[in-house]
């Protein structure tokens, strides 16, 4: 009994010593409540987004409230700084919208707007936009530091990439 009651105490005194002690890897709480307030502000802005691409009518309308998106995931990422797994995150978001959203969507205004209609024109002046604003989003990761060192941070480059170069083309 006596054995049974003295390892049982040791036990209970050795899990409290062990859940006591500060964990060795991973962000302190510091970084967690600063990766909180920050993805609470662009959380935000990409609801509000979602929210104006829904109430959109046309899919010139629709696409030009996905670019609105775009520039907030691309300032997220300028303000991501030297945080490989930020930059990943926010990439592959951007990637994702990309592909499931603003692509699609131009494609679709392409195939519906008439040639040298007056939306016609706007649609290829929003093509000319997103390209370069894809252009200036592929720019703001980061090329030093340990970011860019991250072959995860690559990967999703080179995915952005492949999914800028989706995007429609408007030629006339």
């Amino acid at each position: 009994m006596k054995r049974t009651l003295l390892t049982l105490t040791a036990f209970v005194a050795l899990a409290a010593w062990a859940s006591a002690q500060a964990p060795t890897t991973g962000p302190s709480v510091a970084e967690e409540l600063k990766h909180l307030r920050t993805n609470r502000t662009l959380l935000e802005h990409l609801v509000d987004h979602s929210v104006k691409i829904a109430d959109a009518d046309t899919p010139l309308d629709r696409a030009d409230r996905c670019r609105d998106a775009t520039a907030s995931l691309k300032r997220a990422i300028q303000g991501a700084g030297d945080d490989p797994d930020r930059v990943v995150e926010l990439i592959e978001n951007l990637v994702t919208m990309i592909k499931n959203g603003l692509a699609p969507t131009l494609a679709r205004a392409r195939a519906e707007i008439p040639h040298g209609s007056q939306d016609y024109e706007r649609m290829k002046q929003l093509h000319v936009a997103v390209r370069q604003d894809l252009t200036l989003v592929q720019e703001a990761i980061p090329t030093t530091g340990k970011t860019a060192k991250s072959n995860h941070v690559k990967d999703a480059r080179q995915q952005l990439t492949v999914v800028a170069a989706s995007v429609p083309v408007v030629e006339d």
